[in-house]
């Protein structure tokens, strides 16, 4: 699986800051990073697979819930394959 990272939730422009509701929604119910369809897969251990049967509606509070912490500027490195891959 290699090395991820947890990503930064924040309302920051280096976290959340950016993401429309629908991308949030799409990241959870597809699995897609940053919920845009042509991008990678998230990564373990983000339990996406397990969320992906929430109610939309629960899926957007917690966005919105989000969207009101404090923002924190934390650039998240990329993850990073297994050794020898």
């Amino acid at each position: 699986m290699g090395t991820s990272f947890a990503a930064n939730l924040s309302p920051h422009e280096t976290g959340l800051g950016a993401w429309s509701e629908e991308n949030f929604v799409n990241a959870i119910k597809k699995g897609k990073h940053q919920g845009i369809d042509n991008e990678r897969q998230i990564m373990p251990p983000m339990p996406w697979q397990e969320m992906n049967v929430w109610p939309d509606e629960d899926i957007k509070a917690i966005f919105a819930y989000l969207k009101t912490i404090p923002s924190i500027n934390n650039v998240v490195p990329a993850n990073m394959p297994p050794a020898g891959v």
